[in-house]
């Protein structure tokens, strides 16, 4: 099962300056019920990804003032990206080996989604279902004979 298999990983995903503060990307998450955006920089679409881990490191570190950090001080660079015909199984080791739960979606140099861990458990459930599905129906088959 690839990456382009599962629903809602090609969505609009929403980006932030590196200028911005870290106040109003957290105020926007808030709002966008999201956990990452995208970090732009110039002609670079990806310069990094902002976490809501990122917001809470920069929180304890640096306290209340943080959130008058930007985007770009507090941003993890560089970013993992995927493709579309990632295998779902390399998605889900990179996010575990790496410690993260977004992975921007990439296709021809053109960031065209994101992938969550959510998204990632769901289609791996997606597909035990259907092929706990298909072996029922063919046991069930066989015994009727």
């Amino acid at each position: 099962m690839n990456v382009s298999d599962i629903t809602g990983v090609r969505k609009a995903v929403v980006t932030v300056s590196s200028t911005s503060r870290l106040g109003d990307v957290a105020r926007a998450m808030r709002l966008d019920n999201i956990g990452a955006m995208v970090v732009g920089m110039g002609a670079e679409p990806i310069a990094g990804i902002v976490t809501e881990r990122d917001i809470v490191h920069a929180i304890g570190v640096g306290g209340p003032a943080a959130v008058n950090l930007t985007a770009g001080e507090v941003m993890t660079s560089p970013v993992p990206t995927c493709s579309p015909d990632a295998r779902l199984l390399d998605v889900m080791e990179t996010m575990l080996t790496k410690r993260i739960r977004h992975l921007p979606l990439v296709e021809d140099g053109r960031l065209v989604g994101m992938v969550s861990m959510g998204d990632v458990v769901k289609g791996l459930l997606d597909r035990m279902e259907l092929e706990a599905s298909v072996l029922r129906d063919m046991y069930l088959s066989a015994r009727a004979r």
